[in-house]
């Protein structure tokens, strides 16, 4: 009998062994790896690659050319922003962990890349100009690309790849399960900041990965448990607004491991972190505890921007500090940050909505409240930290310094609470394909004209309400693959770019055909699924 599509497929030939609880992995046939799954992924984030890199990640890398270069962290005072200065020298401004992975990638593509000239400042394209305050060289652009294309995409395509194979076994609905995936990768603002070599998907993909493993294989060995403490770990010196993450995975290991001893091993793997950063810290800083972020300078007082008719200076404001944290969020900070046009996560991505509700739904079963609690806490956490957090210069409600970006570290998490739900009900399956249309729809627009769609800047005012804009421009000029569409470097036709963008959907259309197609094959049944 044919089995309707939301419904598990009909159990194959399986030998199940009776004494596992149903949740344990063992009691379930392990699935091949989403090969598909995987290749869109990694094929989205090189597609959409910002093609002139990010302001963000400009002094990371410069520092990972200057160690092949010249054996030194040191750089420019001239060559990018977020610097610190320590004894009238100047180093990337934040911590050790993501120019650390570009030094090897730099060291084999510098005889393709080491000896291009200086970039512009201003970067013209079809649709608008990309600023940047200062001038560079175009080797720290093609290495933010190529740590895209050869690191973090494929990373990306790991992660979505395990994340399927959680919802897989968690959703009685196999085919949900794959949406769900598909929807937090593609249709939430982790599909603009994988496209980015972004130090807070960085920093997410290393706690989430290690989340992920721990719900779904609980690791045995004390070298796994210890392989895992350090992956975790190493998301601090990456971003360290990571911390907040960590502790909670910390917490999430202690309650999932039955053996209380393997706790040991995976705290002395975060303690091995912990004591290599501390020493960087004391050899750059001279202070173990002291960070790069207390150091901070704008050495161009002149750096300023228009913001709500005043001309800011950066360099006068940060000297008396941009971040403050309050103990209650303002109500339009709330507002802003849930269903605001600007920035709103469940405005650009009402699909979460059915995670957050998910989540809330498994606190019912116990078996599931565990996980369901570790989630909804990674999300309000940074929820609420940024909801609180007040300063001098605001985007739209939002700190300029501490903004709506650090959602990301929750999106996955709460994308995992799509397979909490009853696929079984219409009206369940109809709203979730009309927000997984709008999510879909209003992030890969982002994606196509402007590259980081959730960080617009304030000089912009047509992104303040973002969408009609994007609309505007697709009806006009057709769809746009950000990296054939920039003057420096190449501008295809928008029939050329239209052709590629159909191949992008076509790529989808795809992954999920023979996703679908491997589900049936394999029958996996899928216990303990929502009822």
């Amino acid at each position: 009998m044919r089995h309707r599509f939301w419904e598990a497929a009909p159990l194959r030939s399986l030998s199940l062994p009776s004494p596992q609880p149903p949740d344990h992995p063992s009691r379930i046939l392990q699935p091949r790896f989403p090969l598909p799954l995987f290749l869109f992924c990694w094929l989205q984030c090189a597609l959409f690659v910002h093609p002139v890199g990010t302001i963000m990640s400009d002094a990371i890398v410069s520092t990972s050319v200057n160690v092949v270069e010249r054996g030194t962290l040191e750089v420019d005072e001239h060559a990018a922003i977020d610097l610190m200065v320590k004894d009238g020298r100047y180093f990337a401004g934040f911590g050790p962990g993501q120019w650390l992975i570009a030094v090897p990638y730099y060291a084999v593509l510098r005889p393709l890349i080491g000896t291009l000239p200086y970039a512009e400042k201003k970067w013209d394209n079809n649709h608008f100009t990309y600023k940047r305050p200062k001038a560079l060289p175009l080797k720290v652009v093609y290495l933010q690309i190529a740590m895209v294309w050869f690191f973090l995409g494929p990373l990306t395509g790991l992660f979505f790849a395990k994340m399927y194979t959680v919802l897989r076994r968690r959703c009685k609905a196999p085919a949900f399960a794959l949406l769900g995936t598909l929807a937090a990768a593609s249709g939430t603002l982790i599909a603009c900041y994988s496209c980015v070599y972004s130090r807070q998907w960085f920093a997410t993909l290393l706690v989430a990965l290690v989340a992920l493993h721990l719900i779904d294989e609980r690791p045995r060995t004390p070298r796994a448990h210890y392989a895992l403490g350090l992956l975790a770990g190493f998301s601090v010196p990456v971003d360290y607004i990571a911390v907040f993450a960590l502790l909670l995975v910390a917490l999430l290991h202690y309650f999932l491991v039955e053996d209380k001893r393997k706790v040991v091993p995976f705290a002395l793997g975060i303690a091995t972190i912990a004591i290599a950063v501390a020493l960087y810290h004391m050899w750059l800083l001279g202070h173990p505890f002291k960070t790069p972020y207390q150091f901070r300078v704008w050495h161009e007082h002149n750096l300023s921007f228009d913001y709500k008719g005043e001309r800011i200076n950066f360099g006068r404001v940060t000297e008396r500090g941009v971040v403050g944290l309050g103990l209650f969020p303002s109500w339009a900070a709330l507002k802003g940050l849930t269903f605001g046009s600007f920035k709103g996560l469940f405005y650009f991505s009402p699909v979460l909505l059915f995670g957050l509700i998910g989540h809330l739904r498994a606190l019912k079963t116990p078996a599931r409240k565990l996980v369901a609690l570790f989630c909804l806490a990674q999300f309000g956490v940074y929820f609420w930290v940024i909801a609180s957090t007040n300063g001098e210069i605001f985007w739209s409600s939002f700190p300029l310094f501490f903004g709506p970006r650090y959602l990301i570290y929750g999106v996955p998490f709460l994308a995992l609470g799509i397979a909490e739900l009853r696929f079984d009900r219409k009206e369940i399956r109809v709203l979730f394909f009309v927000a997984l249309a709008l999510s879909l729809g209003m992030n890969v627009l982002g994606l196509m004209f402007h590259e980081v769609n959730l960080l617009a800047t304030l000089e912009a005012p047509s992104v303040q309400n973002p969408i009609p804009h994007f609309l505007r421009r697709l009806i006009e000029h057709g769809p746009r693959i950000p990296i054939l569409d920039q003057r420096a470097f190449y501008t295809a036709s928008e029939w050329s770019q239209s052709a590629v963008f159909l191949a992008y959907a076509g790529a989808l259309a795809a992954c999920v055909v023979k996703m679908r197609r491997r589900e049936e094959v394999e029958g996996l049944h899928q216990p303990g699924g929502p009822s």
